[in-house]
């Protein structure tokens, strides 16, 4: 039970043990691999391990190649330096290519930050040592998680040159992954000492989302400006994991790909939602869920993984390919079923 995140190189929660099927699944699961071709969009020199974590909506791709971030635009990757130490790391660009991660000082800590114009601005902390940024909106608010003067990490919202502690519930611990262009902020904290609830969080209050019946812990990773909420829920002892969706203050569970895991990362105007969920054999594939229905958009060719972590609303899907090896590939791929509009951003 590692959450609320506090590891740095962490994208999105995969290590979870193999559990039942739940029996109140919404979506019936339903392999089809055409809808969604992914396509490799390469890597930076010598790098090994490449996730694609964020996009917008004119395409723009943020994400980590080797220990550095990177942007990917035209079927151009750049790499986008670093705050003086040896690695960065990228995960959220709004539609004016503002780019928010976090990345070593020279001295070892961690900042979070925010690139645009070609340069890379050190947030700060709430007074500790580290910070991480994961979100931004179009405003140019930023979320993320940063350490307090006690040691604990608390989400926060960086707006107008300084950052704010958003709080927990009553645990020590809370991180921020997303924020709308409503300013509605989602993520997790700890209840108590050791469950973690799903929050949103909009004009200073902090609303807990519960969990999927009979589940102890949940996060939220993404949220669309319509206010519907995307993340998962598990037992204490992770045995059952389910993607879930909220919205009119309700939470319902995802299906999977006949196994016993699901995540949902994201979701758009369309009630598309990306994500990933184990098969029968326990690898990971991407998945796409619309109502009534859950895809499987598969692997990059030779891969026995993938995991989908980000789109944007013209469907545009971002994420990774696992090789045996260990080798990653980020990848971008457009989904072209269900009944979804063709329309921009």
């Amino acid at each position: 039970m590692a959450s609320p995140n506090t590891v740095a190189n962490r994208v999105f929660r995969t290590g979870l043990g193999l559990s039942v099927l739940l029996s109140c699944s919404v979506f019936p699961a339903f392999a089809q691999n055409n809808v969604c071709k992914m396509v490799n969009i390469g890597r930076l020199p010598g790098a090994v391990i490449t996730y694609a974590t964020g996009i917008n909506g004119d395409g723009q791709i943020v994400g980590v190649s080797g220990n550095h971030a990177f942007s990917y635009h035209g079927s151009k990757m750049k790499n986008l330096g670093t705050l003086g130490g040896a690695t960065a790391y990228a995960y959220g660009i709004n539609n004016s290519r503002q780019i928010v991660g976090f990345s070593d000082l020279k001295s070892g800590v961690t900042h979070a930050f925010l690139y645009e114009s070609g340069m890379m601005k050190d947030l700060g902390t709430l007074g500790g040592a580290n910070s991480f940024a994961y979100g931004i909106n179009d405003a140019g608010q930023i979320v993320g998680q940063a350490q307090t003067t006690s040691g604990a990490y608390h989400a926060f919202l960086y707006q107008h040159g300084g950052m704010m502690d958003i709080g927990t519930f009553a645990g020590d611990n809370s991180v921020a992954y997303r924020i709308n262009n409503n300013g509605v902020i989602v993520g997790s904290s700890y209840i108590n000492a050791t469950d973690f609830h799903a929050f949103s969080y909009q004009n200073g209050m902090m609303k807990d989302l519960g969990t999927g019946p009979g589940m102890t812990d949940s996060e939220a990773f993404g949220i669309d400006d319509a206010g519907k909420i995307v993340g998962y829920s598990e037992t204490a002892d992770s045995s059952q994991v389910r993607g879930f969706l909220y919205q009119n203050g309700k939470l319902a569970n995802l299906g999977t790909l006949g196994g016993n895991e699901s995540f949902a990362a994201d979701v758009n105007k369309h009630n598309v939602i990306a994500g990933y969920a184990t098969l029968g054999n326990g690898d990971f594939h991407s998945t796409v869920y619309v109502p009534g229905i859950t895809f499987d958009i598969g692997t990059l060719p030779g891969d026995v993984a993938s995991f989908a972590l980000a789109m944007n609303n013209r469907n545009q899907i971002v994420g990774y390919s696992s090789a045996p090896s260990g080798e990653a590939k980020a990848y971008v791929c457009k989904f072209t079923g269900g009944d979804s509009e063709k329309d921009g951003d």
